[in-house]
C-alpha cells in the first residue's frame, strides 16, 4: 500500500519588507475527512493520512529571482512540520549559497524584487510497513519592495498643481499602473507577464529604488 500521497505540504511564506527576512510556517494542517483530507494525522493513525511524529528529516532550499540557490539546510527548519503554529524566520542573507560548497562567502547578493522560489521536502518513514515516504512543496513568492518604495517615492515627489501633464507626474502615474499590473499578472498566474511588468516598472525608477 502506498502512502506516499496522503499529504499534501502546505508552506506559508511572508516576505518583511524592512527586516528583509521570510518568515516560513506549516500550514498543512490537521487531518479532517471533510475540510482537510490530506492533513497531518494523530500519532499512529496510519487508516487516513501520515502521522507528523513520523517525519525524520525536514529540508528547505531557497532560489533568489537571479537564479541563486540557497541551501539545501535544515538546521533552522528543525521546527517544523508542526502543527502548533510554529514559524521559522530565514535571512536569504546570512545562509550558504549551495552553488559554491567550498565558499566562504554568505549570502553574496543584496535581497531583489521578483519571485523567490521555496522547495520544501520532508521525508519519514511508515511505522510498521517500513516504507519511505517522501512529500515535497514547491511555492513561489514575488517581492516587490524595492519597486513599490519606488512608486511611493514618486508619488510624494508629485505635484497635485499641475494635474497630469507635470513630467513627474507622467512618471508617477506611468508607475503606479505599472505596479497594479505586476501584481494583476501575478494574482491571475501569469508569471512571465509579471516578470515582463516588473521589468519596465524597474526601468521607469531607475535609479530612484537603489536606497530603499
Amino acid at each position: 500500500m502506498s502512502f506516499t500521497n496522503s499529504i499534501k505540504l502546505k508552506l506559508g511564506v511572508c516576505f518583511d519588507c524592512h527586516s528583509k527576512t521570510f518568515t516560513l510556517s506549516d500550514q498543512t494542517g490537521p487531518w479532517n475527512a471533510t475540510l482537510n483530507p490530506f492533513g497531518w494525522t494523530p500519532d499512529g493513525d496510519w487508516v487516513n493520512g501520515t502521522p507528523i511524529e513520523d517525519i525524520t528529516s525536514s529540508h528547505l532550499t531557497v532560489t533568489s529571482p537571479e537564479g541563486v540557490v540557497y541551501g539545501p539546510f535544515a538546521e533552522i527548519f528543525e521546527e517544523i512540520p508542526s502543527l502548533a503554529g510554529v514559524t521559522v524566520t530565514v535571512d536569504p542573507l546570512n545562509i550558504p549559497q549551495s552553488i559554491d560548497p567550498s565558499s566562504t562567502n554568505v549570502g553574496g547578493q543584496a535581497l531583489t524584487d521578483g519571485y523567490w522560489s521555496f522547495d520544501w521536502v520532508v521525508k519519514g518513514q511508515h511505522e510498521s510497513s517500513e516504507e519511505a515516504l517522501h512529500f515535497r512543496c514547491l511555492k513561489s513568492v514575488l517581492v516587490l519592495c524595492d519597486v513599490e518604495c519606488c512608486v511611493d517615492r514618486l508619488t510624494a515627489d508629485s505635484d497635485p498643481s499641475c494635474g497630469c501633464s507635470g513630467k513627474g507626474n507622467k512618471k508617477a502615474v506611468n508607475a503606479m499602473l505599472t505596479l497594479e499590473a505586476v501584481k494583476a499578472a501575478d494574482r491571475c498566474g501569469q508569471k512571465e507577464k509579471a516578470k515582463e511588468h516588473l521589468n519596465n516598472l524597474q526601468a521607469i525608477c531607475g535609479n530612484n529604488c537603489k536606497n530603499c
